[in-house]
């Protein structure tokens, strides 16, 4: 089933018609019964203001934080990034504070991502709404922050995140990728077709409370690429339950063992199926895979370092 983000930008490439009152057709009407409104946000100072309506191309806001406030909760309000930096006025970290909104970068404009990064030491997204889907960004965080994170305010629990077609650290910075902050759950976090840039300091995807019922990639293909992420690709420090990670590619900066997957003692009936890891151009000689959890908590299979099938430390 394709991803909101997929089903609404072809109405966009088609001047999304609803929006200048042209006739939909019949599989339009029927996007548009579940979509609520669309905006589009171009941060580049002079280019977009918050004073615009935002709702058609020509006439975009300046920062998402505004396009947020126009949003309604629970409505599948769609967000149309077509450019972006550091627009005068944004608030930092960004707040994602609405319910089922989905944030939509759309490639083309100076980069192939438009690039969203902080500019003092903070997350470039924080995450305070349930069900958010966040798509074709270029993401960045602070020293001692992730691109994105879970806003830990109550309720802890963060439901239903989709990441996916992001970059994260590739044309910039940050401490880790996407952070799932100390007592909180990220319950159903979903991120595939991601990559990971060498310019994350500590881990690619890190867990330091729990994760239920995550997937970081799928059974069927749809994985990530950590690519040579200083720490830990997937690392998980709190306690992970009935999680997923599937074909995976993680390019590791060193020979050091656990550098791709490490699951903590806390961590009970993973999956972990089809990924692949490797530092140079001969099998690594430490195995890239850590299983702290008691002997049979979790089920790994077919993973490889370099060309050779193992089974996790």
């Amino acid at each position: 089933m394709p991803y909101g983000s997929e089903i609404v930008p072809q109405l966009v490439r088609a001047a999304v018609p609803h929006i200048w009152g042209i006739a939909r057709t019949g599989e339009e009407q029927s996007v548009r019964n579940v979509e609520g409104q669309s905006f589009f946000v171009n941060g580049i100072d002079g280019v977009g203001s918050d004073i615009y309506d935002g709702q058609i191309p020509e006439w975009p806001l300046l920062t998402l934080t505004e396009a947020l406030s126009r949003c309604t909760d629970a409505e599948h309000n769609y967000i149309y990034v077509m450019d972006y930096w550091q627009p005068t006025g944004e608030t930092w970290p960004i707040s994602v504070d609405v319910a089922n909104v989905h944030i939509i970068g759309v490639p083309g404009a100076g980069t192939q991502l438009p690039i969203i990064t902080p500019t003092g030491d903070t997350a470039g997204i924080s995450v305070a709404a349930d069900r958010v889907e966040i798509a074709q960004l270029c993401i960045n965080g602070g020293a001692t922050h992730g691109c994105i994170e879970n806003d830990i305010g109550a309720p802890t629990a963060r439901w239903g995140l989709l990441v996916h077609d992001c970059w994260f650290a590739v044309l910039g910075s940050a401490q880790d990728g996407i952070r799932n902050l100390a007592a909180s759950d990220n319950v159903y976090l979903d991120v595939e077709r991601c990559r990971f840039g060498f310019a994350i300091t500590r881990d690619g995807i890190r867990i330091e409370h729990n994760a239920t019922r995550c997937q970081i990639g799928t059974p069927w293909g749809q994985g990530n690429l950590f690519d040579r992420v200083q720490g830990i690709g997937v690392n998980i420090v709190g306690n992970a339950a009935d999680i997923g990670i599937y074909n995976n590619i993680f390019v590791v900066p060193a020979n050091t063992a656990g550098a791709a997957i490490t699951l903590s003692a806390g961590t009970a009936g993973a999956a972990v199926f089809g990924n692949q890891a490797n530092f140079g151009d001969t099998d690594m000689g430490n195995n890239p895979y850590t299983d702290n959890a008691a002997a049979g908590s979790n089920h790994w299979g077919g993973n490889y370092q370099g060309i050779t099938l193992v089974q996790p430390a």
